[in-house]
C-alpha cells in the first residue's frame, strides 16, 4: 500500500472517529465526504504548481465541482441527523434588547 493510500485512509477514519456515526448511512456520508475534501484539496495543490492557463483552469474547475460535492454531502448528512426536521432562529438586536425567536417544522414541509 503507498505512502499517500494509507495517509488518505487514516483521514477518512479520524472522521469517522471524529464524527461518530450512528448507522452506515452516517458512515457512509462521513467517508464520501472526507474523500471529496481530500481529493479537492489535491487538485488545488496542483493548481498552485501548474504553469499552464488551461491546467490550472481545469484544476481549479474539478476542485471547485469536489468540494461542492463535499459541501452537499456534509448538509446530506445533517439533514440525515435531523430527522428532515427544519430549524430557523431569527436573531434581532435593538437598543441592547436581545429576541430570538425558534421556528421548527417537524412535518418535512417547508416555507
Amino acid at each position: 500500500m503507498s505512502e499517500q493510500a494509507i495517509t488518505s485512509l487514516n483521514i477518512i477514519l479520524q472522521n469517522l472517529h471524529d464524527f461518530q456515526p450512528k448507522d452506515a448511512i452516517e458512515a457512509s456520508l462521513v467517508a464520501k465526504a472526507a474523500a471529496l475534501f481530500q481529493h479537492g484539496m489535491a487538485r488545488l495543490s496542483k493548481l498552485a504548481s501548474s504553469e499552464n492557463v488551461r491546467n490550472s483552469e481545469a484544476q481549479a474547475n474539478i476542485a471547485i465541482k469536489l468540494l461542492r460535492c463535499h459541501n452537499e454531502t456534509i448538509e446530506a448528512l445533517s439533514r440525515y441527523r435531523r430527522g428532515g426536521e427544519q430549524r430557523v432562529v431569527v436573531q434581532h438586536i435593538a437598543d441592547k434588547i436581545a429576541v430570538v425567536n425558534h421556528f421548527s417544522n417537524t412535518e418535512g414541509g417547508g416555507s
